[in-house]
């Protein structure tokens, strides 16, 4: 609960008002710089956080809430504190005022006045440099070494006994004990009253001596605490004592280990073991990098302010640099010192370099927090842009190949299936990662054009595949985990060069990113094929894609509507050039903006702005638009007639985003004899089929081997990238 004077809510009130203003909406984090540059923090209020002492001045702040959880502060006025403050502005004259009246009056009919309070700062909070947590707080157990185990008798007076500190009350004993005193460091190795009360209270719990229950009851001074042992006799009085000092040192574990080991040579009277805990070694790797950024990082005004303008309108910024931290965590794409990280966001730039974010390390805790959002894109938000740092990102053309399948990027509801498996487990690299799998299975084909030894990226089309296979995992909950949760695996759905099933397997960490990927293996070897048998009896199933007859063949008797005028737009750059040059020429404007396009990419994805502009020329001619559709339409009908034929030319492929099966189905547009590129058909609930997308072959190669490692043989790896 706060507490506050009338002079620290006047000093708030006079400084918001003159770094905010009245009635102006401000952010929670400027009211956090405010405070942060005067020196104050809401823990010198008592309060936990900045949002408890907001609530508190509720009389001069009102809070407003919008969506996503966004709060802004607006200053109210207070007509008392604002007299207060003009009178305190003009103290000369009144001093005047009250002397000239004061002198006028008698002494016996003055009347007291009310006293203005003074504006007062709030003094700053003293916080221990050790943490007071209660769990680390290590009680050893006072152990007794008694000569001779021969029982003495006493009678039902001696049984219970008081003394002037404290009494301690006897039940049934067998034999007397020792004088007993527990002595506590000094008042700077313990901080508060409080925490010397909480270890007397586990002390008292923790005595166990030879079915011996006690209850111990004792004074506590600021320096010690000590706890009388009632009366023995004169042949116990030579027996020796034991003291035992608790000092608060969390990490000194060894240390009184090996006390322990030398006050108690019974193992029977040893403490009983701590709950599983992080080592100090662990401790201090898994703080080293901030674990979450609204927690750990500090995000400023200035860099939030260049996200929203750099990031799509309806992206939350907080979310998506917390989403991509996790991810290049897990895939070991941060780089930097311990002093400054950097890492890549989601978003890319029109030349396919990602938005790049630095966080770094600060001595002054702002917010409790030890790190701070410093750059984005190389600028601090100060107006000065910095140099921009380098960071590697995925290639904007191969990012997610399965979005092919959804025909627009609005389709896909955001799902991102790499980011999926990332935030799940920590992967490491996904080199690494990819060419230990790649190795152990059978030899495939798994780099897309342009990728492969030398090149910026490798094993796209294995890292499509792993993602999906683990998304559907997921879906159809066949992750197999064991009985005490340290350890997963599922089936990877791909064999060694022996018809072996691989398996991916996990280990449980102490991290947000509660899973670490320990490999892949095959049952029964190595250490993790051991594991893997002697964990799970059946071993993890693989995913399961097919389930009817329609997942392989269209039907015959549905209905096929092409999704056109996003064919004949934002797709046209992936039907085949030499068809769509055909098509623009009898519209000379068309034509020309299409020849422009790809002089300027020759070998790569044509520019999208620039084929919006075209898609809008071609409907601006009637004739062209509807020729180049009974094209593709016809194109589609003949791809329809052949697939009834035999079951083995569509491909089924996995739309994450919807959770169903999509037939891919051969384009011949330029010629009869000759597969262009590939269309979908999505099976809609009315009963008829949508082709809302087209591929290219290498891309239709990709998405249909996440299914079947034998795809149709216009879909033949060995022709499809030979011939790209």
């Amino acid at each position: 609960m706060a507490r506050m004077s009338e002079g620290n809510r006047l000093y708030l009130y006079k400084l918001l008002k003159e770094e905010l203003g009245i009635g102006r909406q401000s952010s929670v984090s400027q009211f956090e710089d405010v405070l942060s540059a005067d020196d104050i923090a809401p823990q010198d209020l008592e309060c936990e956080s900045t949002l408890e002492l907001l609530e508190s001045l509720d009389d001069i702040v009102k809070l407003t809430v919008f969506k996503k959880g966004r709060v802004f502060v607006t200053l109210l006025s207070h007509e008392r504190y604002d007299a207060i403050l003009e009178r305190l502005e003009k103290p000369a004259e009144k001093d005047a005022s009250d002397k000239s009246t004061k002198a006028k009056q008698k002494p016996w009919k003055r009347k007291k006045s009310a006293k203005d309070p003074t504006p007062a700062k709030p003094r700053k909070k003293k916080t221990p440099v050790v943490e007071p947590v209660a769990e680390d707080f290590v009680v050893e157990e006072p152990v007794v070494e008694t000569a001779e185990p021969e029982p003495v008798e006493t009678t039902e007076a001696e049984r219970t006994e008081k003394t002037e500190v404290g009494h301690i009350e006897k039940t049934e004993l067998n034999q007397t004990t020792e004088a007993e005193q527990v002595e506590l460091p000094e008042p700077e190795q313990v901080v508060g009253a409080e925490l010397v009360k909480e270890a007397d209270a586990q002390q008292t719990e923790a005595v166990n001596i030879n079915q011996t229950e006690k209850e111990l009851t004792a004074e506590t001074s600021d320096t010690e605490v000590s706890v009388i042992a009632p009366e023995v006799s004169s042949a116990d009085e030579k027996r020796p004592s034991i003291t035992l000092t608790i000092v608060h040192d969390p990490d000194d574990e060894v240390a009184l280990d090996a006390a322990a080991s030398q006050a108690a040579p019974n193992p029977e009277l040893a403490r009983p073991p701590a709950p599983p805990s992080l080592t100090r070694q662990e401790h201090t790797s898994a703080h080293d990098l901030p674990q979450s950024i609204a927690q750990d990082v500090f995000c400023g005004t200035p860099q939030l302010r260049i996200l929203h303008q750099l990031l799509p309108y309806d992206a939350d910024a907080l979310q998506v640099i917390e989403e991509d931290w996790r991810v290049a965590r897990s895939v070991g794409s941060v780089s930097g010192s311990r002093a400054k990280l950097h890492f890549p966001l989601r978003y890319v730039h029109e030349d396919g370099t990602p938005l790049t974010v630095t966080l770094k390390r600060t001595t002054r805790h702002t917010s409790s927090k030890n790190w701070v959002l410093a750059y984005v894109d190389g600028n601090d938000g100060s107006g000065n842009v910095h140099v921009s740092v380098a960071a590697e990102g995925l290639a904007a053309e191969y990012e997610e190949l399965w979005l092919s399948l959804v025909g627009t990027r609005s389709s896909h509801n955001g799902l991102s299936v790499e980011r999926e498996f990332a935030q799940f487990a920590e992967l490491g690299s996904w080199d690494t990662l990819l060419g230990s799998l790649a190795t152990l299975a059978a030899p495939e084909r798994w780099n897309m054009p342009r990728e492969g030894v030398g090149q910026e990226r490798r094993y796209g089309i294995l890292r499509e595949y792993l993602s999906l296979r683990f998304h559907r995992i997921q879906h159809e909950n066949k992750l197999a985990v064991n009985h005490d949760g340290s350890f997963a695996a599922f089936d990877t759905g791909l064999l060694t060069p022996f018809a072996e099933r691989i398996f991916a397997c996990f280990e449980a960490q102490r991290s947000d990113i509660a899973w670490k990927l320990a490999g892949f293996s095959v049952a029964g070897s190595g250490d993790l094929g051991v594991r893997l048998v002697s964990e799970f009896d059946p071993l993890p199933r693989p995913a399961c894609f097919l389930t009817q007859l329609s997942d392989i063949v269209p039907e015959a008797q549905r209905m096929t509507i092409l999704d056109i005028e996003s064919l004949l737009s934002v797709q046209l750059g992936r039907l085949p050039r030499a068809f769509v040059d055909e098509q623009l020429e009898g519209n000379s404007h068309a034509h020309t903006l299409y020849k422009e396009l790809v002089a300027q990419a020759p070998h790569a994805r044509l520019e999208q702005v620039g084929l919006i502009q075209l898609g809008r020329a071609i409907k601006s001619d009637p004739g062209l638009y509807r020729r180049m559709s009974h094209a593709l339409e016809d194109a589609v009908e003949l791809a329809f007639c052949r697939a009834q034929t035999s079951y083995r030319l569509a491909a089924p492929a996995y739309n994450p985003s919807e959770e169903k099966i999509v037939l891919l189905l051969p384009l011949c547009l330029v010629d009869d004899s000759q597969v262009d590129c590939a269309i979908t058909l999505s099976l809609q609930p009315s009963g008829a089929y949508q082709g809302r997308a087209v591929l290219s072959l290498d891309r239709a190669y990709a998405c249909a081997r996440v299914i079947s490692s034998e795809p149709p043989s216009w879909l033949d790896p060995d022709r499809v990238f030979d011939v790209l």
